[in-house]
């Protein structure tokens, strides 16, 4: 009995210490990429910073206004219209049931019950076998 609790407490130990690395390691690559979308969303505000200044000396600063946005409109109804026939391709087809040799959808009603017998087996094991 001994035996079988000290196996059970290092795995569970081995599996707590996998689990808090794996945590540690996400939330470090997810941080990461936090600030690397930071950096690059600060580079594209200065490359639009730089043309509206650039811009604005050529044709005056009404008409450089205008043309940014102008370009984020037409890059922005672009992107959005690809979205849609994306989403339009991709549409999901409904499920359908298997159909049995007869023609009739197979009867998994007793599955539930299987399920609720198979849990209530497993949490009546454990009570009987954990002293």
């Amino acid at each position: 009995m001994l035996l079988r609790w000290l196996i059970s407490a290092v795995g569970f130990a081995a599996l707590k210490g996998e689990m808090s690395a794996m945590v540690r390691r996400a939330s470090l690559r997810a941080g990461l990429t936090l600030f690397v979308i930071l950096l690059w969303l600060g580079a594209f505000g200065f490359a639009v910073a730089a043309l509206a200044v650039w811009l604005a000396a050529e044709l005056g600063v009404i008409a450089a206004c205008g043309i940014l946005a102008a370009g984020f409109l037409v890059v922005g109804l672009v992107i959005q219209i690809a979205l849609a026939i994306s989403a339009r391709k991709h549409a999901r087809a409904p499920i359908r049931m298997p159909l049995s040799t007869d023609g009739q959808a197979p009867d998994i009603s007793g599955l539930g019950s299987l399920a609720i017998v198979g849990i209530a087996g497993f949490l009546l094991g454990r009570l009987l076998f954990r002293k």
